[in-house]
């Protein structure tokens, strides 16, 4: 159980941060919700993160095929 809080304040400093906010917050509205069924691993690759979240695909395993 977590001892400490998760929450953290966000600090939206420039005009900058806004935008990047309000555009995550437009592609996370475009994608809809995420789909967690049959996940099928854990990575913490910066690079293949990147091309999953642009790829627009259901699932990593679709993303992987793309990246070959």
């Amino acid at each position: 159980m977590a001892t400490e809080s998760f929450y953290e304040d966000l600090i939206l400093d420039t005009e900058e941060a806004i935008a990047n906010l309000e555009k995550a917050l437009d592609e996370a509205e475009r994608r809809g919700p995420m789909v967690i069924e049959g996940a099928v691993g854990v990575t913490n690759d910066p690079e293949f993160l990147r091309k999953f979240m642009e790829s627009g695909k259901d699932t990593p395993v679709d993303a992987r095929a793309d990246s070959d």
